[in-house]
């Protein structure tokens, strides 16, 4: 009964592999692009956070198309990718590592720029402009150096030499271990801690600030603070939704780490074969879900991008109009 309902449980993860990274990718790059349009516009192209959570939506949009799309071939579609290429298994090891890094911490920044937003004591520095995008490109510059090493430490190796299937990892002893704790203390440990700590305590002086009663003389401040907190809120699900996604997978792989010298039945191989395309993809979904939190959480948000949309439709009907504007002529009198 156990091996049926293992058996059973593998063909349903195998469909949800299948059909799951389809949606991550669509939703995704749909997202991605609406995100573009929400933090590039008026309101919110002077907002540090926003800055930074532009950055974080164009890394996501990156790895959606690295991480996820190669990993849909590499299960489904194996034939479509060069899966015995020694450059290719280096190359998008350090994509896929590095990019997700690159995002998580650009969300990061976003939590501590909500933090000090919330601070009496904050310095000016933080709240400009050229010091966000100034921060950015440095940050970026120094994750892509700091994960060059993994363009060496991975290899090629045989895992079944029957079907001939190659698995990309990385060199065995300690070099396995070293990138195991280190991915897992920058990506995990690290950056979470972080994220956490400064979204819970914006969140509190958020609270409490609410709870006071404010007498604000300038209009244009008291629409400022409001968007505020619409970003505190966004950062605060954000946050905690990233969390619980990414725990699952890192929970998975450090069991697996610890019992992987653990005698394994064909059984206990299957269900942690299972487990582990079932907790990649859930990873994956990961690096979707900013713009639905964002609209769906928040109604200025949802109000930015409809007023988006609506000015790219005049543009274009602008456009049009001076490209031909006898067709327009008629196509308006033909109603």
């Amino acid at each position: 009964m156990a091996d049926t309902n293992i058996v059973l449980f593998s063909q349903v993860v195998s469909y949800l592999t299948l059909y799951v990274p389809y949606l991550t990718i669509i939703i995704g790059t749909i997202g991605a692009f609406c995100n573009f349009l929400i933090f590039t516009s008026k309101k919110l192209r002077s907002n540090t956070c926003a800055v930074y959570l532009l950055y974080s939506a164009i890394f996501d949009l990156i790895y959606i198309w690295t991480g996820t799309l190669t990993r849909l071939m590499s299960v489904h579609y194996v034939y479509l990718i060069p899966s015995q290429s020694d450059f290719y298994c280096r190359f998008r090891s350090y994509i896929t590592i590095v990019v997700p890094v690159i995002a998580t911490y650009f969300v990061l920044l976003a939590s501590i720029d909500r933090c000090l937003l919330t601070s009496i004591t904050r310095k000016q520095i933080f709240t400009k402009i050229r010091f966000a995008h100034w921060n950015s490109w440095l940050s970026i510059i120094f994750w892509l150096v700091c994960f060059s090493f993994i363009l060496i430490v991975y290899e090629l190796k045989l895992r079944d030499v029957s079907a001939n299937i190659y698995e990309c990892v990385p060199r065995s002893g300690l070099t396995t271990t070293f990138v195991n704790i280190f991915y897992l203390s920058c990506n995990t440990v690290g950056l979470y801690t972080g994220m956490l700590i400064a979204t819970f305590i914006a969140w509190k002086r958020l609270r409490q600030s609410q709870n006071r009663v404010h007498n604000s003389r300038n209009n244009q401040r008291t629409h400022m603070r409001s968007v505020d907190r619409h970003l505190i809120k966004i950062m605060f699900l954000q946050v905690g939704i990233s969390f619980i996604l990414t725990m699952i997978r890192y929970v998975y792989k450090s069991y697996y780490y610890f019992t992987s010298n653990a005698n394994r039945g064909p059984n206990i191989t299957l269900r942690d074969s299972t487990l582990e395309e079932l907790t990649i993809t859930l990873y994956y979904v990961n690096f979707a879900k900013s713009f639905p939190v964002c609209t769906l959480t928040s109604p200025l948000f949802r109000q930015i991008f409809i007023r988006r949309l609506l000015k790219l439709c005049r543009l274009d009907r602008r456009f049009l109009n001076r490209v031909n504007p006898i067709g327009s002529t008629r196509a308006m009198t033909a109603f």
